[in-house]
């Protein structure tokens, strides 16, 4: 059996018009641990909107195996015992066919350096693993229970 890791995370949201673009990118700041953020390089990609409003995409990535076991440790531990069972309970329909995980949060309630789920206009974290083929979900959720994600 292939070692099950995490190789990449991706974490990114969109800045609308009506939005500060410093307030939203201090709320995915606020996702970071204080040793990361020095090393986080955020894109910023400029977009243009169905009605011509100006829409910005924020993305980080984190690949770097260190980094990673940081940002990991940090989140599991912004994220509550009922975060938790919440994402246990509803694990399935946060992985993807390709046994990426997706955690969608608030963006404002980021801001305020809490963590709160949100499916409309979130904060997206992609978990990415290692792999050649698609991993069995009972390997996935056990690996996730393991670095402290999930119950």
């Amino acid at each position: 059996m292939e070692e099950v890791r995490v190789t990449k995370i991706i974490i990114s949201c969109f800045i609308n018009a009506t939005e500060r673009t410093e307030k939203v990118t201090e709320a995915l700041m606020n996702l970071f641990p204080e040793e990361l953020k020095e090393k986080i390089k955020i894109k910023k990609t400029n977009l243009e909107g169905h009605y011509g409003n100006p829409i910005t995409i924020l993305d980080a990535e984190i690949d770097d195996k260190k980094l990673i076991d940081l940002f990991i440790k940090h989140l599991s531990g912004l994220l509550g015992e009922k975060e938790k069972k919440e994402l246990t309970k509803e694990f399935e329909n946060h992985l993807d066919d390709k046994s990426n995980f997706y955690i969608r949060l608030d963006k404002q309630i980021a801001y305020m350096k809490k963590i709160c789920f949100q499916q409309q206009d979130p904060i997206k974290i992609k978990i990415k693993l290692k792999k050649s083929k698609r991993l069995p979900k009972e390997i996935v959720f056990e690996y996730y229970q393991r670095i402290g994600l999930l119950i």
